[in-house]
């Protein structure tokens, strides 16, 4: 039967629909546990003030759950993608089949666009396209065909109808762009990140190792405390697939992108795609998200369509750690809904996974010789299996222990407490893991410091159905003070 709590995590992209306190506090209640900011969305003030105001809302949480509530802040950097500016006020604009509208390249027109005028943020745009391209809005929402270049502005028709929202992708299929992974103005807001205090930096269009690596010195040049942001590599490309092991060595968590995958591989072969690159992450144990169009059909409709539904537990069966919403959340009808529909299905999907099969598999992988703490990990998961564990508790000072467990796919939640905010944020990363942080002051004798830790996971273990009178639970803790000693 499933537990009483989804494993799996749901990351919400925040956007018009979202960037309310009351409703970022709904969605937090339905299962939000990483709030997605994207840079490409709006200007810098805009950015500052969905951070502001999710930070508001978690702490409006956390005065009516009486505990701090952790919630993970990502941004996702604009990367090298094209994309259409801003709309008037923001309102979609329905572009009908047949229609004309002017691409063009001057910022006169970046967050007024209408239906006949729409900014594209491509300053090459007359040397590089030509008339009798094909470009897709939205991977694919509209689709226009230019009809004459002039200087910076491209004629189009519309040849697949659809409604447009600010600042959405664009594509030129078969036609090659020679796009820098990492852009200045990339960089620039690498810089303002680090000072700002996120959790978490998604790197859009990640092609190599060498891209994960960048966006992580540029962090820690801005700012100390910018070595602390884990950095997640979007995969997006071919070329990304390519170098799939050398990505997930550098990088904290991978995100597939399988709708801009299918711009660059044939659409039969993204479901062994998204095998390869979940099978690969389980296997080493790191973090793997995928994003799409999940539950496209709630953006305007309470009820999914049976085919997102499957779609959502075949994924969970691949052995996804987190989902990430994007148009749903950001300007759908129902973000609250869709979340707490996402959690539902999630739930359910998660009763049918062969845990005792995976962990197996899992452990049984792991080259020899390995530490204590990883060794105790590994044992923590076989018997939190054979005694049918309600939860594992553990306390953690960096999250090492906690990651560890999460490795190896537990059925069952992990509660993990840490006295560190940044900790606790960040271990929403991982399937799994109920992360707690821990306020009170801290005790002087060690021994009952920890003792009272573990009491307090119990104790909100009770509160939330995990754990019942009589239930067995599995409880790790180290043998001495500080990091390093489980």
């Amino acid at each position: 039967p499933p537990l009483s709590t989804a494993l799996t995590r749901i990351a919400c992209t925040i956007g018009p629909s979202s960037n309310n306190v009351d409703m970022l506090v709904d969605l937090m209640e339905q299962g939000m546990s990483i709030a997605l900011v994207p840079l490409s969305l709006g200007v810098r003030q805009d950015h500052i003030n969905m951070i502001t105001n999710l930070r508001t809302a978690n702490i409006a949480l956390n005065q009516i759950k009486n505990r701090v509530v952790p919630l993970g802040i990502a941004v996702q950097t604009k990367g090298p993608g094209l994309r259409i500016g801003g709309l008037v006020k923001d309102m979609p604009v329905e572009l009908p089949l047949h229609h004309k509208v002017t691409l063009t390249t001057d910022k006169i027109w970046r967050t007024k666009g209408t239906e006949h005028y729409i900014y594209i943020g491509f300053p090459d745009l007359c040397y590089t396209l030509k008339a009798g391209d094909v470009l897709l809005v939205g991977n694919g929402v509209v689709i226009l065909q230019i009809e004459l270049i002039d200087q910076n502005e491209a004629v189009c028709k519309v040849v697949g109808a659809g409604v447009v929202h600010s600042y959405m992708s664009v594509a030129v299929p078969d036609v090659p762009l020679r796009l820098s992974p990492l852009t200045d103005e990339d960089e620039d807001d690498l810089r303002l990140v680090a000072t700002m205090g996120v959790d978490i930096v998604v790197a859009t269009h990640t092609q190599n190792a060498t891209h994960v690596k960048n966006v992580r010195r540029i962090l820690a040049e801005a700012n100390n405390s910018g070595n602390g942001v884990k950095v997640w590599a979007q995969l997006e490309t071919k070329e990304a697939l390519d170098n799939l092991e050398s990505i997930v060595e550098v990088a904290d968590a991978i995100v597939l992108s399988r709708v801009s995958l299918t711009q660059d591989l044939p659409a039969d072969k993204l479901f062994l795609a998204q095998k390869l690159v979940l099978g690969t992450c389980n296997k080493v144990g790191v973090p793997v998200f995928v994003t799409s169009h999940f539950l496209p059909s709630m953006q305007a409709e309470v009820t999914p369509s049976v085919s997102e539904l499957m779609d959502v537990s075949c994924t969970v069966l691949d052995g996804v750690d987190g989902f990430i919403l994007r148009n749903t959340t950001a300007v759908g009808k129902h973000p609250d809904h869709t979340v707490k529909t996402l959690r539902a299905v999630c739930l359910e999907a998660e009763a049918a996974v062969w845990h005792s099969q995976t962990f197996e598999y899992l452990s049984s992988h792991v080259p020899p010789p390995i530490d204590p703490t990883h060794a105790i990990a590994i044992s923590a998961v076989e018997a939190s299996l054979k005694s049918r564990s309600a939860a594992i508790l553990l306390a953690t000072t960096s999250g090492h222990s906690a990651r560890l467990v999460a490795r190896y796919r537990p059925r069952c939640p992990i509660i993990a407490v840490s006295r560190y905010g940044q900790v606790s944020r960040q271990l929403n990363t991982w399937r799994a893991i109920i992360p707690l942080h821990y306020v009170d002051p801290p005790l002087p004798d060690w021994t009952r410091e920890v003792d009272v830790r573990l009491q307090f996971a119990i104790e909100f273990g009770k509160q939330q159905g995990m754990i019942k009178p009589g239930d067995p639970i599995v409880m790790m803790n180290g043998w001495r003070q500080g990091a390093g000693f489980t």
